[in-house]
């Protein structure tokens, strides 16, 4: 009996060893999603079941980055990718050397967007910081009848009548509307109104910050455009000499789902596989 019980018992044990070994390799590979998530407080966590991602969806294929060097930093470097197709590597494009771009006087806080962002200062109305994070980029608006040749994304001319409140107690706030001066010109209008005849607002580039919907005081009117000086800050947009943004404006594409992440450099490293983004120069 002896002899026939030492085989069972060695066989016990190997199962054991097996079993071990399987649940050791299963709490591996499900690490690394937890440490993801880990970069996220449980009231976020929550929310991301019913709002933001926290990875670039597959059909995202035109990233405009932007970095800085810390979150009160008003200076960044822009480059862009994209992806031939939607399983191909990021690639850059356009521009062989990082563009530089100006941000808000006060820096970077965290935007709206269509990423889940991480715990840290978060953008207010009127704050004078760049809103972080990951959003789509939308509507190009501009003073001239047509956009730069060779335009794909959807382009409003700016008329007498187009405004954008940045009033959170305004009904529309963070909106794109056309007034109807025959319906009353409303008191508010002359200070948020679109058509200045600013050099600078030529083309407006809208980003989706706040967007989806707008909540109140989250911060408004964000666009890439055109800058002012080298090293004039903004209220909150990004902004650069105006050939270049004619080349982005002409290279995006709506099939591309083009989006725009603005972080500060340690962000940006801490997110980047989480948010399967590419490599920087």
């Amino acid at each position: 009996m002896l002899i026939s019980r030492q085989p069972r018992r060695l066989h016990d044990l190997l199962l054991l060893s097996a079993s071990l070994l399987i649940a050791c390799f299963l709490s591996q590979a499900t690490a690394e999603p937890a440490k993801g998530l880990s970069l996220f407080n449980r009231k976020t966590q929550a929310a991301s079941k019913q709002a933001a991602a926290t990875t670039l969806p597959a059909h995202v294929r035109q990233l405009v980055i932007t970095t800085t060097a810390g979150w009160n930093s008003h200076r960044g470097r822009l480059q862009v990718f994209h992806k031939p197709q939607t399983n191909s590597k990021w690639q850059a494009a356009l521009f062989q050397n990082p563009v530089p771009v100006l941000l808000g006087s006060k820096g970077l806080a965290w935007g709206r967007g269509s990423l889940l962002n991480p715990k840290g200062p978060v953008k207010k109305e009127r704050d004078g910081r760049a809103p972080a994070g990951c959003f789509s980029i939308g509507t190009l608006y501009g003073y001239a009848p047509r956009p730069p040749a060779g335009t794909a994304i959807p382009y409003h001319q700016v008329g007498k009548w187009d405004a954008w409140p940045d009033d959170p107690a305004n009904p529309f706030y963070n909106r794109h509307v056309v007034i109807d001066p025959r319906r009353g010109i409303p008191s508010w209008f002359d200070k948020q109104k679109m058509r200045h005849g600013d050099f600078a607002y030529e083309w407006l580039l809208e980003i989706r910050h706040n967007a989806d919907p707008p909540q109140a005081g989250a911060g408004s009117v964000i666009f890439f455009h055109i800058r002012r000086g080298p090293d004039r800050a903004t209220s909150g947009c990004t902004t650069m000499e105006k050939p270049k943004l004619e080349k982005i404006i002409q290279w995006l594409r709506p099939k591309g789902n083009p989006q725009y992440i603005l972080l500060p450099q340690a962000e940006y490293q801490r997110l980047k596989p989480y948010w399967k983004l590419p490599d920087l120069k």
